[in-house]
């Protein structure tokens, strides 16, 4: 790795954390002079995730380490290398820019920045399925049935429970509108659930994949529940505050599976 450009990335992410913190203080004072800093701090991940695509991250280390690592190789003992690691690399920078574009729609009007949030939703699905198999022969035959199985269903009861519980309201036709965006943030976050069990990859890459998909869930939930449901006190420091280290977690977490080809090398 290029240990300039690293320390840059960390820099913009620190930036980013110290914006937020700002925002929490200017909330909390009788001021808001940061009201705006979500999209700054938006951005500044955005940078640093298309930094890490082209100064930091090896093209060929890291799809080497997909292929070895990938359960198809290690369960039928052959290297089928339908993954297609680059495809991982190219899509989650521009997953994030998306982020930061419906983050700068999304104040002035909620439809067309969902719309924009559920592209980028769409972006890391394809971005998954260069490290993830989503074929349904890999899912429910092999070595990861059970995983598939238990996250599934489990991911399912949760979301229909959160809707139906603190989202739909029958006065509201939003509350109808933003269904497919659910389902597909939901199958987003599913997925990296599913990469758990490449257990030959770093533990540190597929947790914190799934800890930044889950606190993107939790962050549009609070969202969808103060905007339909009932308002929650200081809503916007917790829907920002779950929302900036998920997009953080899911942009820095291939810095760890780098560091662990390096370190086996």
């Amino acid at each position: 790795m290029n240990k300039k450009f690293l320390l840059l990335v960390y820099l913009l992410a620190l930036t980013a954390f110290v914006l937020e913190v700002c925002r929490v203080i200017s909330y909390l004072l009788p001021s808001e002079t940061f009201s705006e800093l979500s999209l700054i701090e938006s951005i500044l991940i955005s940078i640093a995730s298309i930094i890490i695509r082209i100064f930091i991250v090896d093209s060929q280390k890291f799809s080497t380490v997909i292929f070895e690592t990938d359960i198809q190789r290690s369960t039928e003992g052959s290297p089928e290398k339908t993954l297609k690691p680059t495809r991982f690399l190219n899509i989650m920078p521009l997953a994030m820019i998306t982020c930061s574009i419906a983050d700068g729609v999304i104040p002035i009007n909620f439809i067309l920045g969902m719309l924009t949030f559920l592209l980028a939703q769409f972006l890391y699905i394809v971005a998954y399925s260069g490290i993830i198999h989503l074929n349904l022969k890999t899912l429910f035959s092999g070595k990861i049935k059970s995983l598939v199985l238990i996250s599934t269903i489990s991911w399912a009861i949760s979301i229909i429970i959160l809707y139906i519980a603190l989202i739909y309201s029958a006065d509201n036709i939003l509350t109808l509108v933003v269904i497919p965006y659910i389902v597909v943030i939901t199958i987003m976050a599913l997925i990296t659930f599913y990469g758990l069990g490449y257990t030959n990859r770093s533990l540190k890459f597929r947790i914190i994949l799934c800890l930044g998909a889950t606190l993107f869930v939790i962050s549009d939930a609070i969202l969808a529940i103060n905007m339909f449901k009932f308002p929650i006190p200081l809503a916007t420091i917790w829907i920002i505050g779950t929302y900036l280290p998920a997009i953080f977690l899911l942009q820095f977490a291939v810095l760890f599976l780098q560091s662990q080809d390096a370190n086996s090398k």
